[in-house]
C-alpha cells in the first residue's frame, strides 16, 4: 500500500512536471501575461482622466475618470484579484513540476517576487501607506518582460533574431553609450563654463534673457541635456536661444557640433553598431540552425510542387520519358536554374538523382536536387571522384596481383 501510494505521488509529479513545461502551459500564461498589461495600460488611461480633472486640462469642466469610463474601479479590482490568483497558482505549479530547477531560472524568480508582492500588498494594504501600495503594484508592468522567454522559442524567425539582437548588443550598446556620455559630458562643462563666465554675471545683460538661457544651459545637467538635443533632438531652438541672446558666433558651433557629432561620430557609431551586432547574430547556433532547418524545407517544398507536376499519372512515382517531357519547358529549365541545379540536359539530371531502379520518388528528387545545390555538388563530385580513384586503385592492385601469379607460374613451369 505504500508502494501504491508513493507511485501515485511520482505519477501526480510527473503530470506537474509535464504540465510545468508544456508549450500549452507557457502559451496560456504568456495570453494572461498580455492580458495582464493591457488592463495596466487601461488604468493608466484612467488616472490620466483623473489627473485631468484634477488641473483642470482643457477647461474647468473636464469630465471625472468616474464619468467617462463608469464603474472602472471595479472592473480594475476584479482583474487586480483575478490576475494575482492565477499568476500565484502558476508559480505553484511551477514549484511542484520543477522542484530544484525551479531556483536556476531567473525569470521564476521575478514572477515569485511579483507574487509575492502581490500577497504582501493584500496583508499589509490596511496598515501601511496607500502611495507604498501603489508603487508595489506598479512591479506587474515588468512582468510583461518575461514575453521575450516565449519569443525565443517557438515565435517566428524574425522575432527570434530581433531577441538574440538585442541579446547580442548589449556590450557595443555600453561602448556606444560611454562614448556619447564623455563626448557631451566635455562640451557641456565647456559651454556652461563659457556661458557662466561671460554672459550669466554680466550685468549689462537682460535677466529675461539670461531666464531663457538658463533653461537650456545654467547648470551642468541643463547643458549636458541640451547637448544631446544638440545631437539627436530638435538642435535649432537652443540655437537660436544662444544666437537671440548670447551672439550669432554660436550658430557655427550649432552647425559643427550637429554635422560632426550629430551625423558624424552618430553615423559611425549607429554602423559599426549594427555590423557588429549583426556579425554576432550570423554566428549564434540557434539562428544558423533555424536557418540551415527554413532552407531545407522550403527546398522540399518546392521539389515536392514540382514532382506533382512531373507525377501527370499520379501513380506516386515518374519515369525517364515523364522527366524529359516536363524538362522540356523553358519556365521549368529556369526555374530549376534559380534553384541553382545546373545540369546539362534532363537526361543527365535524372540519372544523377535516380537509384537505379528508372522511377524517380517524390523523397528521391528531394534528397538528389538538394546534393546537387551549392557546395553539396562540389561534396558529392569529390566524394564520387575519391571512390572512382579508389576503385582505379584497387583494379590496378588486382591487376598487378595477378600479373605476378602469372609470371610466377610460368618461372615455375620453366
Amino acid at each position: 500500500m505504500k508502494l501504491s501510494r508513493q507511485g501515485l505521488q511520482r505519477q501526480d509529479e510527473g503530470r506537474l512536471r509535464r504540465l510545468a513545461g508544456s508549450v500549452a502551459f507557457e502559451l496560456v500564461v504568456a495570453a494572461a501575461i498580455v492580458a495582464n498589461g493591457l488592463f495596466i495600460a487601461a488604468e493608466a488611461e484612467y488616472n490620466g482622466f483623473e489627473i485631468a480633472a484634477d488641473i483642470g486640462y482643457a477647461g474647468a469642466e473636464t469630465p471625472s475618470a468616474e464619468e467617462v469610463w463608469p464603474d472602472a474601479e471595479l472592473v480594475f479590482r476584479a482583474a487586480y484579484w483575478c490576475f494575482g490568483v492565477f499568476f500565484t497558482i502558476e508559480i505553484l505549479i511551477k514549484i511542484a513540476g520543477e522542484r530544484g530547477e525551479f531556483t536556476r531560472n531567473a525569470w521564476n524568480w521575478i514572477d515569485l517576487v511579483l507574487v509575492l508582492s502581490w500577497i504582501f500588498s493584500l496583508v499589509f494594504n490596511s496598515s501601511i501607506n496607500p502611495q507604498i501600495f501603489r508603487n508595489i503594484r506598479l512591479i506587474r508592468v515588468f512582468r510583461i518582460a518575461r514575453l521575450l522567454r516565449f519569443m525565443r522559442g517557438d515565435m517566428s524567425d524574425s522575432s527570434f533574431i530581433m531577441v538574440t539582437a538585442l541579446q547580442s548588443c548589449v556590450i557595443t550598446a555600453v561602448w556606444a553609450v560611454l562614448l556619447f556620455f564623455v563626448i557631451h559630458c566635455a562640451l557641456a562643462l565647456v559651454i556652461n563654463e563659457a556661458l557662466v563666465e561671460l554672459y550669466f554675471f554680466s550685468e549689462t545683460t537682460d535677466d529675461v534673457a539670461k531666464e531663457d538661457l538658463f533653461v537650456y544651459f545654467g547648470s551642468f545637467s541643463r547643458s549636458f541635456l541640451t547637448m544631446f538635443e544638440l545631437t539627436f533632438a530638435n538642435w535649432v531652438a537652443p540655437t537660436r536661444v544662444l544666437m537671440e541672446n548670447v551672439g550669432e558666433a554660436f550658430v557655427y558651433y550649432a552647425i559643427l557640433h550637429k554635422c560632426i557629432v550629430g551625423i558624424a561620430v552618430a553615423g559611425v557609431v549607429g554602423a559599426v553598431f549594427i555590423h557588429e551586432t549583426l556579425q554576432v547574430v550570423q554566428q549564434d547556433d540557434a539562428i544558423l540552425v533555424r536557418q540551415a532547418l527554413r532552407r531545407e524545407k522550403a527546398h522540399a517544398t518546392k521539389m515536392q510542387a514540382l514532382f506533382a507536376e512531373f507525377d501527370q499519372d499520379c501513380s506516386g512515382t515518374v519515369t525517364k520519358d515523364e522527366f524529359n517531357d516536363i524538362c522540356r519547358n523553358e519556365w521549368v529549365q529556369i526555374w530549376l536554374r534559380a534553384q541553382e541545379i545546373k545540369v546539362q540536359d534532363a537526361s543527365s539530371l535524372f540519372e544523377l538523382i535516380d537509384n537505379g531502379d528508372g522511377h524517380l520518388t517524390a523523397e528521391e528528387l528531394v534528397k538528389g536536387t538538394s546534393a546537387l545545390k551549392g557546395t553539396s555538388a562540389i561534396v558529392t563530385i569529390l566524394r564520387d571522384l575519391r571512390q572512382t580513384r579508389q576503385y582505379v586503385r584497387d583494379i590496378k592492385d588486382e591487376l598487378l596481383l595477378n600479373h605476378r601469379d602469372v609470371k610466377a607460374q610460368r618461372t615455375w613451369h620453366l
